[in-house]
């Protein structure tokens, strides 16, 4: 029977490497329209194709009618895998 230990210090390392594998980095956009000209980074998914933009504080986006809206985690995560 398998032993699982409980109050570790939480490891993250294999969690971020699975998804890593799952995204392609696409690059960044300054988005002037965005709060104070944010940079945005594009991780595009290689089985969906969608993108998830985070930008550098951990705010999510997505690209709709030609510009960039902010959308909570939750949607844009649901998005890249719908």
């Amino acid at each position: 029977m398998a032993e699982c230990e409980y109050g570790l210090t939480p490891c993250w390392g294999p969690l971020i490497d699975v998804l890593m594998e799952r995204f392609m980095y696409m690059g960044t956009t300054t988005c002037p329209a965005v709060m104070g000209k944010r940079r945005i980074h594009m991780y595009k998914h290689v089985w969906t194709r969608r993108y998830l933009n985070i930008d550098d504080r951990g705010f999510t986006y997505q690209w709709k009618n030609g510009k960039y809206c902010p959308v909570n985690v939750d949607e844009a995560i649901a998005h890249v895998f719908s």
